[in-house]
């Protein structure tokens, strides 16, 4: 959801923003339908996106990190329901910025659940490389 607010800005410097997840189509349609999120969501249940990029790792012991309970609860507090809990949660969370070519110039791997860079470092280090192209 943040990423959906951040794009509106990023277009600004020509860069497209689409979020992939798991298999929960229905957490997709429920972002799309009850969130108002408009950028492209798509589904990769068998992490061939993931995989292509690099952030098809699993999570392993980090699943019973506690900061990642703490920001699913985070998530529930602000009445954010993930409705069901779905195999992709083995999956690290990542983020990548890619190129016209589909090439990867940023990576963020998140070593827990929830972990994901803040919008902020997000938002610099596509401007900075918006600014090298």
């Amino acid at each position: 959801m943040q990423l959906a607010q951040l794009a509106p800005s990023l277009s600004e410097h020509g860069v497209s923003v689409a979020a992939v997840g798991g298999s929960a189509d229905y957490q997709a349609r429920w972002l799309r339908d009850e969130q108002g999120v408009g950028v492209p969501l798509f589904l990769d249940p068998d992490h061939q996106f993931g995989s292509a990029v690099g952030l098809d790792k699993r999570l392993g012991l980090k699943l019973l990190d506690p900061r990642g309970a703490a920001a699913y609860t985070r998530s529930l507090r602000k009445g954010l329901r993930p409705q069901h809990i779905t195999r992709d949660t083995v999956q690290a969370p990542g983020v990548v910025i890619l190129d016209q070519h589909h090439n990867v110039c940023w990576q963020y791997r998140g070593h827990r659940i929830g972990d994901y860079p803040a919008m902020h470092e997000l938002e610099q280090a596509v401007l900075e490389l918006a600014m090298m192209t």
